[in-house]
């Protein structure tokens, strides 16, 4: 048995061919997670080495693609495996122009949805006060301890660029409870679609394993989840899978949970992430810049044709060193170029840009259209309603996610004497957009009178709390009280008495 592991950020076992024939044609494991389900329930117990095999198998492809994509997202891009035909000693301009679109698209759609914190507020009335402050404590504990703030971003993130995220829940060994992102492409949920709930979930990763100080392989490493306990596996010489000691000395332990505690987060139904169906128009848009930068270096190293004129290196020099040449009759100069439809070229650029924008349902900040000075903050939402229609969805499978993760936090929670019930908790997303708030106060003043004050001051978005504003109104208007008149009378007839 190895005596030392660590853990791999690498493609392990990467083929992109193959990988990307698996993009092309998606194969839904349903059927085959309905036999591993029956199986384990004949078995009741662990899963068995063919199992695990057969799903890696299955899912393989799916990873590599996961991997692709968020290569593609960092810069690793097709456009660097560029060549130039019928150029043996790579003379000619060999261009290799990245222009971020993957980048720009993933983070509109993730500033939207989730450039303002998540909220998650407790209804304090249906705890007592003894219970709601432990259920307060806990949650305040738990947010503060995972850093909940950037891990809701980082999930989002890998949703955008992947199109599904991970995270696993677990209790660490001072009983604190902590949450973790988990690549989608080490991740595998057997989801029972007769309940609609993932009754198994598998992660599993490459990790070079020592024997001794000599010898150094790497193997897949396996964890295995199901409602009570999470069992440990490794991958053998023989491309099996056996149960290996986990942290605690066992291969397999209780993992304080009710549910499976490995949990995803999706980015819609599909999977798809953000700019999954605009790959090939943003690789055309990088090959068409990168050949249009080809045909300006070639242009700048246009041949000098000299015709019935014989020139030798003397007067070469110079042509250099003065820029001008005596030509005798019938002898002529000129440069051989290529000339360069610059026109078609910036037209294919302008249909490839907005195209990956339509399509991707993103904006062309850049555009006059959206950014010039004559668009007011209402017209701007307009234009932001293709990002809008798609944050809907966004934010629905996050929040469902969310409700499957504090389902489990539950268990463990009300297993310690902490009375929280998920039901009582709430979710807000607060959309991150541009505000007119000329055009609001605008529309505000014309709706004084027709509508109640606390409608009207809901409309305006920098006020939170309608309510809180009216009776600061209200405060403030006792303040600045006219004197009596009974005063101005009593000081009048001093006056005259006197």
């Amino acid at each position: 048995m190895s005596n030392k592991v660590d853990n791999l950020d690498d493609n392990y076992r990467r083929n992109d061919a193959k990988t990307e024939q698996y993009a092309k044609a998606y194969i839904d494991p349903y059927e085959k997670h309905l036999a591993v389900i029956k199986q384990m329930e004949s078995m009741a117990k662990s899963p068995t080495s063919k199992i695990i095999s057969d799903l890696i198998n299955d899912h393989i492809f799916q990873s590599q693609f996961y991997k692709l994509l968020y290569d593609e997202y960092r810069g690793k891009l097709p456009i660097e495996e560029k060549t130039i035909a019928f150029d043996p000693d790579n003379n000619k301009p060999n261009n290799k122009m990245i222009n971020d679109y993957r980048g720009e698209i993933t983070k509109q759609h993730f500033s939207y949805s989730f450039g303002n914190p998540i909220t998650y507020v407790n209804d304090e009335s249906r705890y007592n006060a003894t219970e709601y402050e432990k259920v307060d404590m806990a949650m305040t504990d738990f947010n503060a301890m995972n850093k909940m703030r950037s891990l809701d971003m980082k999930t989002a993130k890998f949703m955008g660029i992947c199109g599904t995220s991970s995270r696993l829940l677990y209790v660490d060994v001072d009983k604190n409870l902590r949450a973790q992102h988990v690549s989608p492409w080490e991740t595998i949920f057997i989801r029972d679609k007769a309940i609609d709930e993932v009754v198994y979930a598998m992660r599993y990763f490459p990790m070079k394993v020592y024997y001794g100080d000599e010898q150094l392989e790497t193997r897949y490493y396996v964890e295995w989840y199901d409602r009570e306990k999470v069992y440990y596996f490794q991958e053998t010489k023989k491309k099996d899978f056996a149960p290996v000691a986990g942290s605690n000395g066992k291969s397999e332990e209780y993992h304080n949970f009710k549910s499976v505690p490995l949990i995803e987060f999706k980015n819609n139904d599909e999977r798809l992430g953000d700019f999954n169906l605009v790959r090939a128009l943003i690789d055309g848009y990088d090959h068409t810049v990168s050949c249009s930068q080809d045909e300006i270096d070639q242009f700048r190293n246009a041949y000098l044709i000299f015709e019935n004129l014989g020139v030798d290196t003397d007067t070469l020099n110079k042509l250099r060193a003065q820029g001008a040449l005596s030509i005798g009759e019938g002898g002529k100069v000129y440069w051989l170029v290529k000339e360069i439809n610059d026109q078609f070229f910036e037209n294919h650029k302008k249909t490839l840009q907005e195209n990956v924008y339509k399509f991707s349902g993103t904006v062309d900040m850049s555009d006059e259209k959206f950014s010039g000075a004559g668009q007011s903050g209402e017209s701007r939402k307009w234009k932001l309603k293709s990002i809008v229609d798609r944050a809907i969805i966004k934010q629905g499978q996050f929040e469902e996610s969310i409700y499957d993760q504090y389902e489990c936090i539950q268990t463990y929670w009300n297993l310690i004497g902490i009375p929280f019930n998920v039901l009582n908790l709430s979710i807000g997303f607060t959309p991150n957009i541009p505000v007119d708030s000329k055009y609001e106060a605008e529309t505000s003043n014309i709706l004084k009178g027709l509508v109640s004050e606390k409608t009207r001051l809901s409309r305006l978005s920098f006020i939170a709390d309608p309510d809180e504003e009216i009776r600061a109104m209200e405060d403030e208007q006792e303040l600045i009280q006219i004197p009596d008149d009974d005063d101005d009378k009593t000081d009048g007839d001093d006056e005259g008495n006197e």
